[in-house]
C-alpha cells in the first residue's frame, strides 16, 4: 500500500488525532496475509507497531466464509490425509469464527490485552502492551518489541535455543491450564527472542477459548495419556465426544495412537532432542491412509482440530531450534504433578505463586 492509502485508512479508522499516533514509516517492516505492519511513535514517545488491514480485503473474505458449501468442501479437501468421518460442519464453523477474528482488529486488540494481563509480570514471557485509542477494525497498535527475528535466531548458541524452545512450549502449555486459551498460531514469524532468554509473543488473532468444563476434560484426558491411564484415557475421550464415531475404539488403540502423538513425553528417552524427525512423527500420527487406525475412527472437534495443530507446531518449532529439552518433567511440572526441574520452570512457578494463580484447572468431580 502507498503512503497515501494507509494514511486515509489510519484517518478513518482513529481521526484526526490518529490515536496519539505523532509519526510512522511508510515503509513496513513486515507483512502478512491480511495486512502490513509499519513503525511508528506515539505522542508519549513510546516506539510502537501499526498493522493495518488491506482495504477490501475484509469483505473478500466474509464472502467467502458466507458460502458455507465451499468453506466445507476446501476442509474436507485439506483433511483428506486423515479422517473422512472428522465432524467438518463444525470445525467449519469453528475455523470460520477464527478467520472472523483474525480480520477483526478490534477483537484482536482485546484479546492481546487479555494475554497482556494474562502474562503480566511473567519472567521470560513478554506481550506488547496495546494501544486501544490507536485501534480501529483495520488497524491494531502495540507497543514495539525489538528482539531477534526467525531467521537470526537460527544462528544463536544452541543453549539458548535450547531457552527459547521451554519458553515458548510453557506459554503454550500455560495459556491451556492457566486461562483456558488455546493459541492457536505458534508460528516463528510471530515471535521475537531475546538474548537473555525472554520470547515476545505479538499475533493473538487466531485464539480458541475452552470452557471450564472442557479444560477439565482436557486436563484428564491429557493426563491419562501421559501416565498409560489406558481406560482413563478412552473413558475422558468419551466424555469429550471424540468416540461418537466409532464407540467400539478399544482402550489399547487409543492409547498407541496417543503415544505415537506425544512420544516425546511419554516413551522417548529424557532429554529429547528435537529433530525433522520429530515433525515426521507428529503428521504420520495425524495423517493415516488406514481406514482402519484410530485417528480415522475419532470425531475431530473444533478444539481438537486446534490442539493438533499446536502440537505439530510446537513440535515443528523445537526442531527447527534443535531444542534439547527434559519435555516429560516439563509437562509434568505444568500439570502441576511435580515440582520443576529447570530454571525456567522454577521462574515459572514462583510467578504463579505470586500472581495467585491455579496451576492446573478445577477438576469436575
Amino acid at each position: 500500500m502507498n503512503a497515501e492509502l494507509i494514511e486515509a485508512i489510519l484517518h478513518a479508522e482513529l481521526g484526526a488525532g490518529l490515536g496519539g499516533i505523532a509519526q510512522w514509516d511508510p515503509l513496513p517492516i513486515a507483512t502478512a496475509s491480511i495486512g502490513q505492519v509499519h513503525r511508528g511513535v506515539l505522542t508519549d514517545g513510546r516506539a510502537v507497531a501499526i498493522k493495518v488491514q488491506y482495504p477490501g480485503v475484509a469483505q473478500a473474505i466474509e464472502d467467502d466464509l458466507s458460502n458455507a458449501e465451499l468453506l466445507t468442501t476446501f476442509l474436507k479437501l485439506a483433511a483428506s490425509g486423515t479422517s473422512a468421518k472428522t465432524d467438518i460442519g463444525a470445525i467449519a464453523l469453528a475455523t470460520a469464527a477464527r478467520i472472523r477474528d483474525e480480520i477483526d482488529y478490534r477483537r484482536e486488540a482485546k484479546t492481546l490485552a487479555a494475554f497482556g494481563e494474562l502474562y503480566r509480570d511473567h519472567p521470560f514471557i513478554r506481550i506488547p502492551d496495546v494501544v486501544p485509542r490507536a485501534c480501529g477494525a483495520r488497524v491494531l497498535t502495540m507497543t514495539y518489541l525489538d528482539g531477534i527475528d526467525w531467521a537470526e535466531a537460527q544462528n544463536a548458541d544452541q543453549e539458548l535455543k535450547n531457552t527459547w524452545a521451554e519458553a515458548i512450549v510453557r506459554f503454550a502449555y500455560g495459556n491451556r491450564w492457566l486461562a483456558g486459551l488455546l493459541h492457536a498460531d505458534p508460528h516463528p514469524s510471530n515471535y521475537r527472542f531475546f538474548p537473555d532468554g525472554t520470547v515476545g509473543f505479538l499475533d493473538f488473532g487466531c485464539v480458541e477459548k475452552l470452557t471450564d468444563s472442557e479444560r477439565s476434560s482436557w486436563y484428564r484426558m491429557i493426563r491419562a495419556a501421559a501416565e498409560g491411564r489406558k481406560a482413563d484415557l478412552r473413558n475422558a475421550m468419551a466424555q469429550l465426544g471424540f468416540l461418537e464415531i466409532d464407540p467400539a475404539l478399544s482402550a489399547d488403540e487409543l492409547y498407541d495412537w496417543w503415544a505415537q502423538l506425544l512420544s516425546d513425553i511419554i516413551i522417548d528417552p529424557q532429554p529429547v532432542t528435537y529433530t525433522p524427525g520429530s515433525s515426521t512423527r507428529v503428521l504420520s500420527s495425524l495423517f493415516v491412509q488406514d481406514p482402519h487406525h484410530p485417528v480415522n475412527r475419532v470425531s475431530l472437534s473444533a478444539a481438537g482440530a486446534f490442539t493438533a495443530r499446536i502440537q505439530l507446531n510446537l513440535v515443528g518449532i523445537c526442531a527447527a531450534l534443535g531444542a534439547t529439552l527434559p519435555i516429560r518433567a516439563i509437562s509434568d511440572d505444568m500439570d502441576g504433578i511435580s515440582e520443576p526441574v529447570t530454571a525456567l520452570g522454577r521462574q515459572h512457578h514462583a510467578w504463579v505463586r505470586q500472581r495467585g494463580f491455579r496451576l492446573i484447572p478445577e477438576l469436575d468431580q
